[in-house]
């Protein structure tokens, strides 16, 4: 099927990636610094989300780690692309560890009903921030 097994993977690769970025700036109080590149050289990324000094995603999206725009406390893990879905299933898996959630641009109030997150990841291709503290 379309998802065959991706979604699952996206989850473990966002998890990875999460506590990598928790992991390399433990002790620090800001990720102001923070940025794929800083994952990658820290040995933290898993492999084959690297593309050159990139990340992507199990479908070719964009991954980007930075420190989150409005609190340099918390970092954001921006996932673009992602079928519905996946969406979905990041949503289930995080929420209940976020500071966080945007889909499509639009910050959501946790935690979120499962009809409202199917409906917010309507689109094929969607755009999920995760905010994340320590």
């Amino acid at each position: 099927g379309k998802n065959d097994g991706r979604s699952q993977n996206n989850i473990a690769e966002m998890t990875a990636l999460i506590g990598g970025v928790q992991a390399i700036y433990s002790g620090y109080g800001t990720f102001t610094s923070l940025s794929d590149t800083v994952v990658i050289n820290g040995g933290r990324a898993p492999k084959e989300m690297i593309s050159g000094t990139s990340l992507v995603d199990q479908w070719g999206g964009s991954v980007k780690l930075a420190a989150d725009g409005s609190n340099a406390a918390e970092f954001d893990l921006t996932e673009q692309m992602l079928p519905s879905m996946a969406c979905t299933d990041a949503i289930a898996t995080f929420e209940g560890t976020a500071a966080g959630i945007s889909i499509n641009g639009t910050s959501e109030t946790l935690p979120l009903d499962p009809g409202t997150a199917t409906s917010a990841c309507s689109s094929s291709t969607n755009t999920v921030t995760i905010v994340n503290g320590r």
